[in-house]
């Protein structure tokens, strides 16, 4: 899709609440922002106990550029200020 359109990975940003998907697009070099909703622990059961040491806050860290819990300018632009750069 991204040749489709003409835009280098880096130059995107996925917003997703699957971790799955994140990792996939972390992958290809996009910006990613995890989205929980109300539930803060939405999705962690997909991180791996091996990863980062089992460490889930590091390995989020890894996988998303910003996490916020619904995706509204409030939250966002403190979590990934380079969107407004």
């Amino acid at each position: 899709m991204l040749d489709d359109v003409g835009v280098a990975a880096h130059e995107t940003v996925m917003f997703e609440d699957s971790l799955k998907n994140v990792r996939a697009c972390k992958q290809l070099g996009m910006g990613t922002v995890f989205i929980t909703g109300d539930d803060p622990e939405q999705g962690l059961g997909e991180l791996s106990t091996e990863e980062e040491g089992g460490d889930e806050t590091a390995q989020l860290a890894a996988l998303a550029d910003a996490v916020v819990s619904k995706c509204s300018l409030t939250q966002l632009k403190p979590a990934l200020p380079s969107l407004w750069e």
